[in-house]
């Protein structure tokens, strides 16, 4: 097989750029810093905002009250947690896929 140009589009879940920018350097990710050296690190627009985010804009939130506010994605004791998913179509800007559609189109082709 040839070698062929490959695009990778990477984003990190509720991690703002400029932190990620900022300590990658001195983080124990030795794959990320030098995928990061290789490509081309760059922000993106995106109608999810940075933080705090999830993955396709899931947040998991704690719904005792007394513990309000407080983020986990792991170690959460069962029935404590809430599971809510946005609304793609109230994001103020076009999703990622929204965006690059044509593009996917022809890729499938």
């Amino acid at each position: 097989m040839e070698d062929e140009d490959r695009r990778v589009v990477m984003g990190l879940a509720g991690v703002p750029y400029s932190l990620v920018g900022d300590f990658s350097e001195d983080w124990p990710t030795p794959n990320f810093v030098e995928l990061r050296n290789q490509g081309n690190f760059r922000k993106m627009d995106s109608p999810i905002p940075a933080v705090p985010s999830g993955a396709g804009g899931t947040v998991i939130r704690r719904s005792s009250r007394r513990r309000a506010g407080s983020l986990r994605a792991y170690g959460c004791d069962h029935g404590t947690y809430m599971l809510s998913f946005s609304n793609f179509s109230s994001f103020k800007k076009l999703t990622f896929w929204q965006k690059m559609e044509c593009c996917f189109e022809e890729l499938i082709k």
